[in-house]
């Protein structure tokens, strides 16, 4: 008997791990409230970036949910390029029907143009200032919208 794996069963398998990750972003940002933690974040956000990388490599990004789950990973990057290809990516999702994908897209434009000092098109990314979060609408001018 010749048993045939088809791609579709192999992106399933995929699927899974690609999802871990993105469970693995997200939990971390839970964990991570004191200033310490965020070096720790940066390292397991690089090395997630990674693994991520080489699923998009072998062809295991495929679906509007893998396309969301790696775009959300990316979106946590530190460069330049890894938000562009957050929204890349955003935008894949979005074109295959995830329903939080075009928020994503969104978010992770304003994010590349934040890192520019540029303001943000749509008005996603806040920052903590002295424990009040604040809109940035470029670098170095934001505005508190904390109530207060």
């Amino acid at each position: 008997m010749v048993i045939l794996v088809t791609r579709a069963l192999l992106s399933g398998i995929m699927n899974v791990e690609l999802k871990g990750l993105y469970d693995e972003d997200q939990a971390a940002r839970q964990r991570s409230a004191l200033a310490a933690a965020w070096v720790d974040l940066s390292e397991s956000d690089a090395a997630r970036r990674r693994r991520v990388a080489e699923l998009i490599a072998a062809g295991a990004v495929e679906d509007a949910d893998d396309n969301f789950h790696a775009a959300m990973v990316y979106q946590h990057g530190e460069s330049l390029a890894d938000i562009w290809r957050a929204h890349t990516l955003a935008e894949k999702a979005a074109a295959l029907g995830h329903p939080g994908a075009t928020w994503l897209t969104a978010a992770a434009l304003d994010r590349w143009h934040m890192y520019q000092g540029r303001p943000q098109p749509y008005g996603t990314q806040f920052i903590s200032v002295e424990g009040r979060w604040q809109l940035v609408s470029s670098v170095g001018d934001s505005c508190d919208i904390s109530g207060e």
